[in-house]
């Protein structure tokens, strides 16, 4: 049914099935289950992981992994010879419509630049978010654009981040968490741009 629905030639297939050809796999499951699927498929040295996962409590609350780690480390660290990039974790699939910000994060960059091209194929606007170890602070803006939605019962819509600016039509409890991440992004990325200028990894004119 769910490959009826998608078209264009899409069909079901096992896991394995999936990842034994691509070049590119995204880890678009429950983190709870990630790493014991993923080691158990074949063949995935060299191929480029992009982790799409948050960790999460069956009620969608933070699984907190400690404040040195993060999934996209957990999956480098079980998958050593792969190249992991964290990515799309910080838009909800309703949400992942064009020109959205798209953070990365990775320690390789050849994967770095295959990823900021996917990204930019969809249409989705890549911002560099730097090593891997971004991927915890990545996580907890996913973490937090849930508890907001989930918990605190605001449309999604009214809490994605696009470019450096919260997109944040009504203010029902305030305006202090939204002033917050405005001020947050803005302030990172002038910065980035500051002392990084265009990367030496990925930029494109």
């Amino acid at each position: 049914k769910a490959a009826a629905t998608l078209g264009h030639g899409s069909r079901v297939v096992s896991f394995a099935d999936a990842a034994q050809p691509s070049d590119i796999v995204i880890v678009a499951i429950p983190w709870t289950n990630a790493l014991d699927v993923l080691k158990s498929l074949p063949a995935l040295d060299g191929k480029i992981i992009i982790d799409a996962t948050n960790p999460l409590n069956a009620d969608w609350s933070p699984l907190l992994l400690g404040q040195e780690i993060s999934a996209g480390e957990e999956i480098q660290r079980a998958l050593p010879r792969c190249r992991v990039v964290k990515a799309f974790n910080t838009i909800f699939a309703d949400m992942m419509t064009p020109e959205r910000i798209a953070f990365y994060s990775s320690d390789d960059p050849a994967a770095k630049s295959s990823v900021w091209e996917l990204l930019s194929a969809i249409g989705l606007h890549p911002e560099d978010a730097g090593a891997l170890s971004s991927a915890r602070w990545l996580e907890g803006m996913a973490h937090l654009n849930i508890r907001i939605a989930v918990t605190l019962g605001v449309q999604s819509q009214r809490v994605m981040v696009r470019g450096a600016r919260m997109c944040h039509h009504q203010k029902p409890y305030g305006t202090t968490t939204t002033q917050l991440l405005h001020n947050f992004y803005t302030t990172a990325l002038a910065r980035r741009r500051r002392f990084v200028g265009r990367s030496n990894i990925v930029k494109r004119a």
